[in-house]
């Protein structure tokens, strides 16, 4: 069987790949009324390298016609950060917005059967698992790897995806906030460093490793944190809640203890203001009647006249 690469645009074959004595094979899981398909290739009439969109796949009587068009692609974070001689890890930092490349699912081919779901090929990708390339949120990194949040638009009411804000992409090129993005926490990956690529930026539609202006609002980042801290930490979370509750209570009779002591402060200040005018009265009653010494004997005194 052969599987060949076509160039969509002209009609020129631009690879060929002859299988003999093996029955069955992967090819791109490809439908038109889906996502688009990516895969990355050279080829000796395109030595560029270069991500190839599949425009269609023909099934045919001697193996698989794959149409394609191709797309220039920028340097991984990885390779920019060689090229410039520094490390990876200084231009990504978490809560960034990168975009991953996960390569794409495949199905499995045979002439007798045709096109197949691919359940069996467990060194290709396999229904269920991320997949294509999409953005992402950077949540941390280490040796070679980062780990991430990937977006999605669709929702499907679960309650581990949170939604992101269009804020978070106002310095983006506009078709990552042409539908609500929702980070899928419940798929939360460490990809290679290499898997990693800057998104297209607003200015000037280009892919430019200008990380630092790629990131979430804090709110957002705030929220997922939350979130992420509620799904994976929920014992944690619990005892959290429940400390807070108890903070709030000692809070609460903290400012009734604080009333109480300003309202004995201010009684004392009266009392202490109704003593001085009271000593002031008998000094006066004192010189009256011409009574020396102390205030208990001046008030004997005057209690005996």
């Amino acid at each position: 069987m052969e599987v060949k690469f076509i160039n969509e645009e002209n009609g020129v074959q631009l690879g060929c790949r002859t299988y003999s004595g093996i029955t069955h094979t992967i090819i791109p899981a490809f439908s038109a009324s889906d996502h688009d398909i990516y895969f990355t290739n050279t080829f000796a009439k395109e030595p560029l390298y270069k991500s190839w969109l599949i425009k269609s796949i023909d099934i045919t009587e001697g193996g698989v016609e794959i149409y394609i068009s191709g797309n220039d692609i920028p340097d991984s974070v990885y390779t920019h950060a060689t090229k410039q001689r520094k490390n990876f890890k200084s231009l990504i930092r978490k809560h960034n917005i990168v975009e991953v490349d996960f390569g794409h699912q495949s199905s499995i081919f045979s002439l007798s059967s045709g096109e197949e779901k691919n359940t069996l090929r467990t060194d290709s990708l396999m229904p269920g698992e991320m997949h294509k390339k999409r953005p992402c949120i950077v949540m941390g990194t280490r040796a070679d790897s980062v780990t991430v949040i990937p977006l999605t638009t669709r929702d499907y009411n679960n309650p581990k995806h949170i939604s992101i804000s269009s804020d978070s992409f106002h310095n983006l090129h506009s078709r990552y906030s042409e539908k609500t993005s929702f980070a899928a926490l419940d798929m939360v990956q460490t990809v290679s460093a290499h898997r990693v690529f800057p998104p297209r930026e607003a200015s000037t539609g280009r892919y430019r490793h200008h990380y630092f202006k790629y990131k979430l609002t804090k709110t957002d980042g705030e929220a997922i944190d939350t979130a992420l801290a509620d799904i994976y930490n929920d014992d944690v979370t619990k005892q959290l809640k429940i400390a807070q509750t108890a903070l709030t209570g000692v809070r609460k009779e903290k400012s009734l203890i604080l009333d109480k002591y300003n309202a004995v402060t201010n009684e004392l200040k009266t009392i202490e203001s109704c003593n001085e005018e009271l000593r002031e009265v008998v000094d006066h009653l004192a010189k009256a009647f011409d009574i020396e010494g102390e205030l208990q004997q001046v008030l004997e005194q005057l209690k005996a006249i």
